[in-house]
């Protein structure tokens, strides 16, 4: 199940019948392979069935924070030729200026379409063709869009679930917005592995303390963060005692550098969690290195990357 805002849940036979209602309305509006949808939805489930549905479609999702400036929105949906919008009512503000198909899943009535025991016809999509079209900061220019490949998200999925195999009834938690890779992991890995997500709403998701009641509340065993917010999360262990009970088991670290003091704070205030240093970018389709912190030794003065993840080489240029 995929419990959302408020806390809802939701199985994964109702994920399949929204995500496949979704498919066959993108389809009979001409959407399909090679085309873009673009989803701008928060952390729930219905996040979840907008970019199954769209996959399932045969399309390729762009993911927008609807957040963002409106001209940085625009560009997006311009540069990457969105045919489609998939959103909800409280984000449509967002896309007011988009003049192709919108769909707002919490008002056209996907759910009541479906008839019980039936399926869509799915277009899975080939190894090497495009699953999303992930937009970088722009920090350094325009925004650029990457493209990810099924073949990428699979096989980051399938390593992750041989090297670090899920145990019987884990739970994971979604914080990331979508228009981040990690987020990818977050949502893909877990639901492939017919495992639990906890869909963290940008109020926990951005409070170090709330976010740890939440682990804990929820028994989360997986969380993926970045270095920063790891350490604002090792703080409120260390300063306020807050806890997060023995659910806890592996801790992922991307998206930044991971430094070899944080690290040691890590494994003296959690030693029995493991922690992982996972290295990548969004231009090569999100992690492609991995080291398991817990068998650094101690008082190392920095955190190596590790080595490639399968099917995945690193070139070392000086």
């Amino acid at each position: 199940a995929v419990r959302g805002r408020g806390f809802e849940a939701t199985t994964f036979e109702q994920l399949r019948a929204r995500s496949d209602a979704l498919a066959a309305t993108l389809r009979s509006s001409g959407i399909g392979p090679g085309c873009s949808v673009a989803i701008g939805i928060g952390r729930s489930a219905s996040l979840v069935v907008g970019m199954l549905g769209i996959l399932k479609a045969g399309a390729m999702y762009v993911p927008i924070d609807t957040g963002d400036p409106v001209d940085r929105v625009s560009y997006m949906l311009e540069d990457s030729r969105a045919s489609a919008v998939v959103t909800e009512a409280t984000r449509g503000l967002a896309f007011e200026s988009f003049k192709g198909t919108r769909i707002e899943l919490e008002s056209s009535g996907l759910v009541r379409t479906i008839v019980p025991g039936t399926a869509a016809v799915v277009l899975p999509g080939v190894p090497d063709g495009v699953a999303y079209i992930m937009y970088t900061s722009g920090s350094t220019g325009r925004p650029k869009g990457c493209l990810g490949t099924h073949a990428g998200v699979v096989n980051r999925c399938t390593w992750m679930h041989s090297a670090y195999p899920f145990k019987e009834a884990e739970v994971c938690c979604a914080k990331t917005v979508i228009t981040f890779v990690d987020s990818v992991w977050e949502i893909f890995g877990p639901l492939l592995a017919g495992v639990a997500i906890v869909m963290f709403d940008d109020a926990v998701a951005r409070d170090s303390c709330a976010l740890l009641r939440s682990i804990e509340q929820h028994e989360i065993s997986r969380i993926v963060v970045v270095p920063v917010l790891l350490g604002a999360m090792l703080d409120v262990i260390e300063d306020e005692g807050v806890t997060i009970g023995r659910s806890l088991a592996v801790v992922t670290v991307s998206g930044d550098v991971l430094e070899a003091p944080l690290a040691e704070r890590f494994s003296r205030l959690l030693p029995d969690c493991m922690l992982l240093n996972l290295y990548g970018s969004t231009e090569v389709a999100g992690d492609v290195t991995c080291y398991d912190v817990t068998k650094q030794p101690k008082h190392s003065s920095r955190v190596p990357i590790g080595s490639p993840i399968a099917n995945c080489a690193v070139y070392l240029l000086d």
